[in-house]
């Protein structure tokens, strides 16, 4: 009975992590390309999803499996256990998918990350121009006069708001070098414009052209939150 319990949790354990391999693929190629994870701290979400699903899923298996039991029971419990496991996989994967990021909106002198679920699912404004896949625009406070709190806070994330960056952002652009790496100080030079990108978990900084086409984003040197 032992050796059959081993083996069915063993099992369990490696289609369990094939599957949730495959789920972060999906989710660092396409929702959070690097270093896009990183700004937003989607790995720390990953990871925990990966770690409830490979732990609930096998232990579950563990404990009701058993040689002794008809064929009929061991697909019964076996069809309640992955109900359960894709159930825990496929809510975890709707909450990360809400999160992917959109857009990036210019405020303040600064890029913020525009996730789905802020921006409620808008993604049709063809006006604005993308890198990568992902709208860049701007907005600026002059926006948000005559609006309540909350109006003002939808404005933020409200993509149909967003206009295309202007180069007078140029005359605003960061001049602290120190938080830009090296190679990516060589490899755009000092024509380049550096702006910082507030994210959730670290920042980074996105590479303009004098022509307000982005470049490049990259993560920030020595920039870090302080929950990091």
């Amino acid at each position: 009975m032992n050796n059959f319990r081993s083996q069915v949790t063993f099992f369990h354990i490696i289609l369990s992590g094939l599957i949730i391999a495959v789920c972060c693929a999906v989710a660092l190629v396409s929702w959070f390309p690097y270093p896009l994870f990183l700004l937003d701290g989607t790995w720390k979400a990953l990871l925990i999803l990966a770690c409830v699903d490979l732990v609930i899923g096998p232990l579950l298996t563990f404990i009701v499996s058993g040689s002794q039991k008809a064929i009929r029971e061991r697909i019964f419990d076996f069809s309640i256990i992955a109900f359960i496991q894709i159930s825990a996989l496929a809510f975890g994967l709707m909450q990360i998918y809400d999160q992917r990021i959109i857009g990036f909106v210019h405020l303040n002198n600064e890029f913020h990350l525009v996730s789905a679920e802020a921006a409620n699912m808008k993604l049709k404004n063809n006006n604005l121009p993308t890198f990568e896949g992902r709208y860049f625009g701007m907005i600026t406070y002059k926006d948000f006069n005559g609006l309540t709190k909350t109006e003002a806070e939808y404005a933020m994330y409200n993509i149909d708001k967003y206009r295309v960056l202007k180069a007078n952002i140029i005359k605003r652009a960061m001049a602290n070098e120190n938080i830009v790496p090296e190679k990516t100080l060589t490899e755009y030079g000092k024509s380049a414009v550096y702006k910082v990108i507030y994210g959730k978990r670290r920042n980074g900084i996105m590479v303009l052209s004098e022509n307000m086409e982005v470049l490049d984003i990259v993560l920030a040197k020595n920039v870090l939150m302080l929950d990091e």
